[in-house]
């Protein structure tokens, strides 16, 4: 009885550089011709020959091979019944067919289930094993692609791994001492320590530390967009989000006569959006009050609700916006109108976060076809029926 053939290249040196090849051939001299030829590529190589298709399987659940060579014709188990079985194992190993002349039809098979090569063995032992040099320098140069690849990859994690924290701290940091500053300051107005003129220069600070507070998260969520670091939208609760623009824009604007009507909303209206949607607000209704030359400043704020999404729509009775000025102040790109009171980089980054949560924002007359009666800005906004965290 024959005895089967197993052996491994033990001797070679093996790192991530050297290609791995398992031969299964129940022919003993040509597996110890593929080991002399296949040798000549100039390339660290490791080829672990078998002549049990049994064994081969064994190998290939115990060891990593780059590539599986495979004759068709073998007792107990063909070529193709071994590729059924590698296939169950492994999906994505190159695996190479040898068929004898005259067997195309072996060879249509193979490719139907899974061999990514088929070469003939009648056709010559030098040019055979020519082809078989040509399909591992193929793989060869496909894993070392893919290593390059996956170095540049971790690389490019841990960059942005760098960056987040880079992110978390300084966003952390920075917005306890906002916090503290205007926190004193408020104080220093509840106890009527201050003169008038000092007062003046008390509402100026907070409204510098809340613009300062604006730009570090504003800064903070579009690096996060840039580099994706795992961020996802979260629920925002729309009534929450305008209650404490509110408070915000008294700070701003201490001597402005502010009305902002929400009495329609409903509480519980949650949407998907980010830490900065409180800053898309406080940009809208900024603008909307500087705008507004009226000693008292109305706002209206209505909401209406239809299945998944919603329209918040913010309402000023200001001198309004021409027609033709509203597509190009949305626009994320091209210079910006000093002159336009609505235009500047504060509404392309309402746009672009916009653009991040998904949705949608126009520009229109608050009564139709008469600009200067007050603008109406209509946010289309996705629901959310996720609590807030």
């Amino acid at each position: 009885m024959k005895k089967d053939i197993d052996r491994d290249q033990n001797h070679d040196i093996q790192n991530e550089l050297t290609i791995s090849v398992l031969h299964v051939d129940d022919d003993e001299n040509f597996l110890e011709m593929t080991q002399i030829f296949i040798k000549k590529i100039d390339k660290p190589i490791r080829i672990d020959i078998t002549t049990s298709p049994e064994k081969a399987l064994y190998k290939l659940r115990e060891t990593e091979y780059d590539i599986i060579i495979s004759d068709y014709l073998m007792p107990n188990m063909n070529g193709l019944t071994l590729l059924k079985e590698i296939r169950k194992i492994d999906q994505e190993i190159p695996f190479v067919m040898l068929t004898g002349r005259g067997r195309e039809e072996i060879a249509i098979e193979a490719i139907n289930l899974g061999a990514d090569y088929y070469l003939q063995k009648g056709i010559g032992i030098d040019s055979l094993f020519a082809e078989l040099n040509n399909i591992i320098i193929k793989i060869t140069q496909r894993k070392d692609a893919l290593k390059a690849q996956s170095k540049a990859e971790n690389i490019l994690k841990l960059q942005q791994e760098e960056a987040s924290l880079y992110l978390d701290v300084v966003t952390h940091d920075l917005n306890g001492y906002h916090l503290s500053a205007k926190t004193f300051l408020e104080i220093s107005l509840d106890k009527h320590i201050l003169s008038k003129d000092a007062e003046i220069i008390v509402h100026k600070a907070i409204k510098n530390i809340i613009r300062a507070n604006t730009l570090l998260n504003t800064v903070t969520v579009l690096m996060q967009r840039k580099f994706d670091l795992n961020y996802d939208l979260q629920p925002v609760n729309v009534l929450m989000a305008l209650e404490r623009i509110k408070k915000d824009l008294l700070s701003i604007f201490p001597n402005r006569a502010i009305i902002i009507e929400t009495g329609t909303i409903p509480p519980q209206i949650n949407i998907l959006a980010d830490m900065l949607f409180d800053q898309v607000l406080l940009n809208l209704f900024t603008n909307a009050i500087k705008n507004d030359n009226h000693e008292e400043i109305s706002i209206l704020v209505s909401l209406d609700k239809n299945n998944k999404v919603c329209l918040l729509k913010i309402s000023d009775f200001g001198r309004g916006i021409l027609p033709e000025r509203r597509k190009k102040l949305l626009l994320s790109s091209g210079e910006i109108d000093r002159d336009n009171i609505y235009s500047g980089v504060g509404l392309k980054i309402v746009k672009a976060l916009m653009d991040r949560y998904r949705s949608q924002i126009w520009i229109e007359d608050r009564i139709l076809g008469d600009y200067q009666q007050g603008t109406r800005i209509t946010l289309k906004l996705h629901l959310t029926t996720d609590r807030l965290t």
